[in-house]
């Protein structure tokens, strides 16, 4: 499946490992709130891969303001990011974009993005049953 696992704050170093670590969701507990996903699905047959075009909403406190904001993502990603109207230059560590502390506000934020994950009958992101 394509994978917005929420979203995750970080101190400015160092880069996310891969996953989710225990510490990082605590931080993302405390730092955002109200999270909210628009996920918008193509599948054309056969379903080798999926499309989606994603807006991901939530409350950012001030006491986060300095953090950068990695969001955990598995798949590929299809054109450029753009956060709050403004398209940034798009950083991938590990299975994590990472949005810079610039790009987001204190309050309200918008990301919106367009993924693609491989599709197949078992062991892949994306899972189909091919009747």
């Amino acid at each position: 499946m394509i994978v917005f696992a929420m979203l995750l704050l970080l101190p400015q170093s160092p880069e996310p490992a891969p996953g989710i670590e225990k510490s990082l969701a605590i931080a993302r507990a405390a730092s955002i709130a109200d999270v909210r996903y628009e996920l918008a699905f193509e599948i054309e047959k056969p379903a080798d891969k999926v499309v989606c075009a994603a807006t991901l909403r939530f409350e950012r406190v001030a006491a986060a303001k300095d953090s950068p904001l990695v969001i955990d993502f598995d798949g590929e990603l299809l054109g450029s990011i753009e956060v709050n109207g403004v398209t940034i230059e798009t950083v991938r560590v590990h299975d994590h974009i990472v949005l810079p502390a610039a790009s987001l506000a204190t309050g309200s934020n918008e990301v919106k993005l367009r993924v693609a994950s491989k599709a197949a009958a078992a062991s892949t992101p994306c899972n189909v049953y091919r009747d």
